[in-house]
């Protein structure tokens, strides 16, 4: 029997409701306050079940290896690849498995992570109980080809993130042996590489799996950068001219990454760029009258451009690179001649006038815009 004091529709509900709020005082305030208070307690148990899982998920992984390690030598050819193999495999399933239930998808991640390093290791034995042979690149080929066709399907129907990174990973050792064994150039593999992996990094970012772009970003700057390099090496250009490259490269990837909202990694890129272009056009130029004024010009520049970017550890730097060069264009043009305390007194006053222009620099790049 329903209570007379029950509302038993919607408009009953909201009379109740609002009866109880003029009783006892209710805000808004407060039931913002009790409906935040339920989302941190969900949002506290939810990375508590993550972190138990993640914690589970390694103490399994580590026990299979210390099993595996501390038998191995007592089993036979069959037993090995069960066990390295079948335990990948079965990590592979349990983490599909954890993805059909909304309230265990988080711990797929773990699960997909033992499976990636088991399942090549698992294939690798198979290959040397059963196949043997010394070709290692054809070996490193199959396997890691099979394994990028096995994530790539899953993904496909899963549409989940961690497998496509494996997948692409995959991918990517198994076609640089390809190349490898074709005996092309290990630069131009490099080249090549680098480029596919910016050019797939780009189109990820604006795909709901952009969280993994600014792994690939690295990586594929990194493979570019070394090939390129290496490349201007045997051609016999100047290391000043190849650093000045490759940092420039570096802080595009920075300014890249400010653009795309990876805030994180976009200070790093700035950093790591400006010091390299700075250092490498430094030592292109000292001691060479008039050209060494150009060094200047540019380490200003830049000073001027990291207001346009709002980024102060381009400011720091190029305000530093700014002191420096004053420091060594006094000592080089004016350490011999009579006026050298005045020299000093003048780049004093230099010192406190970049130092005041870069403070209302900092300032301008904190206001908003």
């Amino acid at each position: 029997m329903t209570n007379p004091s029950t509302p038993t529709n919607k408009q009953q509900a909201l009379q109740s409701i609002g009866s109880m709020i003029e009783e006892f005082g209710i805000t808004i305030n407060d039931i913002k306050a009790l409906q935040k208070q339920g989302k941190d307690s969900t949002k506290e148990a939810g990375w508590l079940n993550k972190i138990l899982g993640y914690l589970g998920a390694t103490f399994i992984f580590g026990g299979l290896c210390l099993l595996i390690a501390m038998i191995w030598g007592d089993l036979g050819s069959a037993a090995r690849v069960l066990l390295s193999y079948g335990s990948g495999l079965c990590a592979f399933v349990s983490g599909y498995v954890f993805t059909k239930d909304d309230r265990y998808k988080n711990l797929s991640f773990p699960f997909y992570l033992i499976s990636a390093l088991l399942l090549p290791f698992g294939m690798f034995v198979f290959l040397h109980e059963y196949v043997g042979g010394n070709d290692s690149q054809l070996a490193v080929i199959i396997v890691f080809g099979i394994l990028a066709l096995q994530f790539t399907a899953l993904f496909f129907k899963e549409r989940g993130t961690v497998l496509l990174f494996f997948a692409y990973l995959f991918f990517y050792i198994s076609i640089g042996a390809f190349l490898d064994k074709m005996h092309i150039p290990r630069d131009l593999i490099g080249f090549i590489m680098g480029v596919s992996i910016i050019t797939f990094s780009l189109y990820l970012d604006k795909t709901p799996h952009r969280i993994i772009c600014p792994f690939w970003y690295v990586i594929g700057f990194c493979t570019y950068l070394a090939a390129v390099s290496n490349m201007m090496f045997d051609l016999n250009i100047h290391g000043e001219i190849i650093g000045i490259t490759i940092s420039l490269t570096v802080m595009l990837l920075g300014w890249h990454f400010k653009k795309t909202d990876h805030n994180v990694l976009a200070p790093t890129f700035y950093i790591i760029g400006s010091i390299g272009f700075l250092y490498s056009l430094f030592d292109l130029v000292k001691n060479t009258p008039f050209l060494d004024l150009s060094f200047l010009a540019v380490a200003v520049s830049m000073m001027i451009m990291s207001v346009q970017i709002k980024n102060r550890a381009l400011l720091i730097i190029s305000t530093i690179a700014v002191i420096g060069f004053l420091g060594y264009f006094t000592d080089e043009y004016f350490a011999d001649v009579t006026g050298w305390p005045i020299a000093l007194i003048i780049f004093g006053f230099f010192l406190i006038s970049v130092s005041h222009y870069a403070l209302k620099l900092g300032r301008r790049i904190s206001s908003p815009s």
